[in-house]
């Protein structure tokens, strides 16, 4: 996660860093895979580097952003 501003806006939000399914499902690679959330949120739930929320709704990285990732993320976007 969090290849885009638009993305790391929706980190920086959540305390826990989570960002919302519908947002994931709203990019056109996404959309062009998977019929529903709830299939993404399936698909998601195979990665060993996300983890997602109990109810499926939402998505994060499984081991949080460092001080040096996040400068090299912003130095890309």
């Amino acid at each position: 996660l969090a290849t885009t501003e638009h993305l790391m806006r929706f980190i920086s939000k959540d305390p826990e860093g989570y960002v919302p399914i519908s947002v994931v499902a709203g990019f056109k690679k996404i959309k062009a895979l998977v019929q529903s959330n709830s299939m993404l949120a399936s698909a998601l739930r195979t990665s060993s580097k996300l983890v997602v929320s109990d109810d499926g709704t939402r998505v994060k990285r499984e081991q949080p952003f460092t001080e040096s990732d996040l400068e090299e993320l912003q130095a890309r976007i």
